[in-house]
């Protein structure tokens, strides 16, 4: 395992991806255990449907929210010594 701090942009989007996959098998756990039950019941006939009665933010905050965390302690954990160049002597200008 990487230390966070040495952490790249392909890491950070690999994060994101294994949190949006973890989600939604937890989100979509349920109603297809459910589907499954329904479809191999004895008379092989029944109907699924879902609702969501939450709000937009709430849905919002659980697909953007840890992502946008992970990606700002990125952003402040970053070695900012390795993304100056350093200035060679004969570059400057006479003062």
């Amino acid at each position: 395992m990487i230390p966070f701090r040495q952490w790249q942009a392909r890491h950070l989007f690999r994060s994101w991806v294994a949190y949006w996959v973890a989600l939604l098998g937890v989100v979509a756990w349920r109603p297809l255990v459910e589907y499954w039950r329904i479809t191999r019941s004895a008379s092989g006939h029944g109907t699924v449907g879902y609702t969501y009665s939450g709000g937009m933010l709430a849905l919002a905050l659980w697909i953007a929210g840890p992502p946008l965390l992970v990606f700002l302690v990125w952003l402040a954990t970053r070695d900012r010594s390795r993304a100056r160049v350093p200035e060679r002597p004969d570059e400057r200008m006479p003062g």
